[in-house]
């Protein structure tokens, strides 16, 4: 931070300045890096590369925080760069879900799955637009899904957990939360679920 810092006063090098809004983001401040990035006043002549990466972060940042019309306006803007990125596709799809337009949303997931089969945030994003429409099945079928591209998508996981304490069918989460907990023992969340599984189950001592 100090390096990219200390080029921007000196050299007024605006490369630095999306550097220093990655390193406000990786801090969790999204304000400053919204306050970096708008410091860019051309960032047309940004090389390709770094210019999809400035508009990306840009909308990620503004989604956060809830600036929804500047953080579209971003992802469009990086899809032009980059039509066929995936991952923008699933931040549009999270950005819609925090608007309430879930059909849209799942319209920006499905593109994202049709980018990159194997693309668990997507399938993820899909299984919370069935929530919000009511259709836990179908949410179910997506949360396993991601699960079984990515064993450590959390959201996926919690979610899945949450439909299923519904139901009778407790040992089915069980594999997943165990296989979670290999590599990150000490997620409280994900303790949690599994101690409640194990609860219901009648296993007192596991």
């Amino acid at each position: 931070k100090k390096c990219f810092s200390a080029l921007w006063e000196l050299y007024q090098i605006k490369e630095c300045l999306i550097y220093l809004g990655l390193c406000a983001i990786a801090e969790g401040d999204d304000s400053l890096a919204i306050e970096q990035f708008e410091k860019i006043q051309t960032p047309q002549n940004l090389n390709t590369h770094l210019r999809f990466d400035y508009w990306k972060e840009y909308g990620n940042s503004s989604t956060r925080m809830g600036h929804h019309d500047k953080a579209n306006h971003c992802y469009q803007l990086a899809l032009e760069i980059k039509p066929d990125s995936d991952v923008v596709y699933v931040n549009l799809g999270t950005l819609e879900l925090q608007r309430n337009q879930t059909d849209l949303a799942g319209m920006y997931f499905l593109r994202a799955l049709e980018l990159n089969r194997q693309n668990a945030k997507a399938r993820c994003g899909l299984g919370l637009t069935a929530i919000a429409k009511g259709k836990l099945t179908e949410a179910r079928r997506e949360f396993e899904a991601a699960l079984q591209t990515d064993n450590h998508n959390i959201v996926a996981l919690l979610q899945l957990s949450q439909i299923i304490h519904k139901s009778v069918e407790l040992a089915h989460i069980r594999p997943y939360c165990i296989k979670f907990l290999e590599s990150e023992p000490q997620n409280l969340d994900v303790r949690y679920a599994l101690a409640t599984i194990l609860f219901k189950e009648g296993h007192w001592h596991q």
